[in-house]
């Protein structure tokens, strides 16, 4: 279990044993220190009491679809990746619908900053 969650972590961009010092558990089932701090960032970002540890609510997020809209880049849910563009030939430019947008002074994203 603990392999298939460290790959998804590392997938989402939580997880990264490449820039470790210790890469002993990078393949392994092991569930070291690293994979720990992987699961409680992912958990501060989604808003799940931040334990370490693979709850009911952290496995019920996880299962959850992410933010795919068809183009094969699909988002990670709140708090990470905000929106993605394509270059000037195509000029698409695609906002996370799982983001808080508003207007600018807000506790919010402003949708003109972030298209910037």
């Amino acid at each position: 279990m603990s392999l298939q969650l460290k790959k998804y972590l590392h997938k989402f961009g939580y997880l990264d044993y490449k820039n470790s010092k210790n890469r002993t558990h990078e393949n392994d089932d092991h569930f070291d220190e690293l994979l720990e701090s992987a699961i409680k960032t992912y958990q501060h970002n989604f808003n799940v009491y931040s334990t370490g540890v693979l709850d009911r609510k952290t496995l019920s997020k996880m299962a959850m679809p992410c933010g795919d809209h068809g183009d094969g880049f699909p988002f990670d849910g709140p708090g990470r990746v905000l929106a993605h563009a394509f270059a000037p030939t195509d000029g698409r430019l695609h906002y996370d619908a799982d983001e808080q947008c508003a207007a600018p002074g807000s506790n919010s994203f402003d949708l003109e900053t972030v298209a910037l």
